[in-house]
């Protein structure tokens, strides 16, 4: 399976990445030549940034922060908003993830934007980082419908979930099958993002520090479901803690279900471009190591494979 999907151009020199900008920026104003140019940008900033060292990597990214090329790509509200110097952590950027998902409520945003604001958000949000958080949003939802219809009043604990909308997107919880849905936040101003975004009597916001919220029962008790979308923001000792404390959370033959981006999500470099956020993809091998911290017999079941696109890898546990 390839590591990395096709882009229109693929400059490894910087020189070059820089007089070829020139030309991307003037055909933005075309919806073609906007698909041209944005995916030929992050394409080269991918062999770029896979080739340099990491100190001319930095200085690289910071003189092109200031290039035309990457001015103009700003009219395009997602860009701008990856690309701003300050803000909340892009990390618990919910608004960040909601321009991805495509999400209505951030239409207006995106119909403000000028024609070439728009030819951009049209292909930025086709690239794979923005498809793997739509690809995240529909497995999670029919992984919890599917727990909820095996068990009824089923109790489901997300970890970091951004504003959860996948669990709008639930069939079993308005038919009464959800008993709650927890979302385990790091901040109260997440934790009222999410109950103004989900204003739905299962869902339960939860304010804690992760690891010592997932390492106490009394503070959450057990679940039939346990989940992280997006481990690719921890490092591998975190992801490795997250795992292990996540997992004494499920009841018996309850499901752990993690899921990261993988090297195949090319365009790590393009979305990580003002140096804000730092993304760790790993590869089944990684994901692996990460299960091997569970305790081995307490393990009934465990799966470790990659989506079609190769952009995302999953793990799946059954607890004994």
């Amino acid at each position: 399976m390839p590591t990395r999907p096709p882009f229109a151009f693929c400059l490894p020199e910087p020189s070059a990445l820089l007089r070829e900008a020139d030309g991307w920026a003037a055909g933005l104003e075309d919806p073609a030549g906007a698909y041209r140019a944005v995916t030929g940008f992050a394409g080269a900033l991918a062999a770029i940034s896979e080739t340099a060292e990491p100190s001319e990597w930095a200085r690289f990214r910071s003189a092109l922060l200031s290039h035309p090329m990457t001015q103009v790509l700003r009219r395009d509200p997602l860009v701008a908003h990856a690309w701003r110097s300050s803000g909340p952590p892009a990390e618990i950027d919910a608004m960040l993830d909601d321009l991805m998902l495509r999400h209505p409520d951030r239409d207006p945003l995106v119909r403000r934007a000028d024609a070439i604001g728009q030819n951009v958000h049209a292909v930025t949000t086709s690239l794979p980082i923005p498809d793997s958080v739509r690809e995240r949003r529909r497995v999670l939802f029919r992984l919890a419908d599917a727990v909820a219809e095996q068990r009824q009043q089923a109790e489901i604990l997300a970890v970091n979930p951004g504003l959860m909308r996948e669990a709008g997107s639930s069939v079993s919880g308005p038919a009464g099958r959800i008993r709650r849905w927890v979302a385990l936040l790091p901040s109260s101003v997440q934790a009222q993002e999410v109950f103004q975004a989900m204003p739905l009597p299962w869902v339960v916001p939860c304010v804690g520090n992760t690891l010592t919220m997932l390492q106490r029962e009394d503070l959450l008790g057990r679940f039939a479901l346990v989940y992280a979308n997006a481990l690719e923001r921890l490092t591998a000792a975190s992801a490795a803690a997250l795992a292990v404390a996540a997992f004494s959370r499920l009841k018996p033959g309850g499901r752990l279900f993690l899921a990261c981006l993988s090297p195949g999500a090319s365009d790590c470099a393009f979305w990580c471009l003002s140096g804000r956020r730092t993304l760790h993809r790993r590869d089944e091998a990684a994901m692996a190591r990460i299960s091997a911290a569970l305790p081995p017999n307490e393990v009934a079941g465990r799966h470790i494979f990659a989506n079609m696109g190769d952009t995302l890898v999953y793990l799946d546990v059954l607890k004994q």
